[in-house]
């Protein structure tokens, strides 16, 4: 069933709902009806419900949606986006359906799915969720992979010298609080943009991205090709350049361009890569799905919450870790560094 831009269904009684996953301040389920050929439950196939968690004080789901359909799609299309759209959830009265299910998964034996620093959490009582696009698997012989192409460019804040981009030397302040003396299995988001034409960034990424498909296999050959070829990171790095001139240390006032460019540097991608077997098409001809890669969680950054926090880290990775002057000096795989 086809919805339009800005619709909002309505989620109807009975349904059961399975923990997916979470991130700081939201919660996805994947939902299943009594009877899923009802008419009234097929506008639901293909997607999974996104809900937020009490106490986090962000913006609402409709303030996210109106910011995803003004700001966002206009950019990127919606080819390349995770559909999402707005759903009633007051007729559902699923709210406490679940928080039960997050309570099994905190008492799950012998480990909870749930990240130690989440569990506990539970979902806010509002009164819209969201619907987004299942980018899972879509028949089992599929690949699917997700990242966050955080910062594709430099921050301007950096100094001319830096040894390394804004992502890596936060990688290596995190790794220098931690203080574990090793370096976490990552990778440089300059390389997402080098891969084209650089053996070695696609190397570093199908290493860090891929690890487990065999480099002579299909599906290893489909990604390398989408590295290679996408125009999405492109785009994605466009903008963010084009939305944030001066950095983070010189913003005092509120400006929607670098509104903008922070959540495109915390949105992530989404790539499903179908197997090797090919689909016959009405004329027995072989039919290859191509890969999938669309940006999801795009959702708009609270300016006057977060200002404070990037400044402080912007000055904090001044302070040597752009440069690679810390000590002890933390290992990281930038592409700066590599140079």
């Amino acid at each position: 069933m086809a919805i339009k831009m800005g619709a909002r269904s309505r989620l109807p009684r009975g349904c059961i709902a399975r923990f997916v996953g979470e991130g700081a301040a939201n919660v996805v389920f994947e939902l299943t009806f009594p009877d899923p050929s009802s008419q009234n439950t097929q506008e639901f196939r293909g997607y999974l419900l996104r809900v937020p968690k009490a106490g986090k004080n962000t913006y609402t789901y409709p303030e996210l949606q109106s910011y995803w359909e003004h700001d966002i799609v206009p950019i990127f299309g919606r080819d390349w986006l995770v559909e999402q759209r707005l759903v009633d959830l007051t007729v559902s009265d699923i709210i406490p359906h679940l928080n039960k299910v997050l309570t099994a998964e905190d008492e799950r034996k012998p480990k909870p799915k749930r990240r130690v620093d989440f569990i506990g959490g539970r979902v806010d009582n509002v009164k819209y969720g969201m619907l987004v696009e299942d980018m899972r698997k879509k028949s089992p012989t599929d690949f699917v992979i997700e990242f966050k192409p955080k910062w594709l460019t430099q921050s301007p804040s950096a100094p001319a010298d830096a040894k390394r981009c804004r992502t890596c030397a936060r990688e290596a302040l995190r790794q220098h609080k931690d203080n574990k003396g090793g370096m976490r299995r990552t990778f440089c988001p300059l390389d997402l943009l080098r891969s084209e034409y650089d053996p070695k960034a696609q190397e570093a990424l199908c290493a860090a991205l891929v690890p487990e498909l065999d480099p002579f296999s299909t599906q290893f050959h489909l990604f390398s090709e989408w590295l290679r070829t996408n125009q999405l990171l492109k785009t994605l790095a466009r903008v963010q350049q084009e939305s944030d001139r001066h950095g983070t240390l010189r913003k005092e006032n509120h400006d929607p361009n670098f509104e903008l460019a922070m959540a495109l540097r915390d949105c992530s991608c989404f790539i499903r890569i179908p197997g090797a077997a090919e689909c016959a098409n009405g004329n027995g001809v072989a039919a290859r799905r191509v890969v999938e890669a669309k940006l999801g969680d795009v959702d708009k950054k609270n300016w006057e919450k977060k200002l404070g926090y990037w400044r402080e880290l912007e000055e904090d990775l001044c302070q040597g870790y752009y440069r690679g002057t810390e000590k002890p000096r933390q290992r990281t795989k930038c592409q700066l560094e590599r140079s």
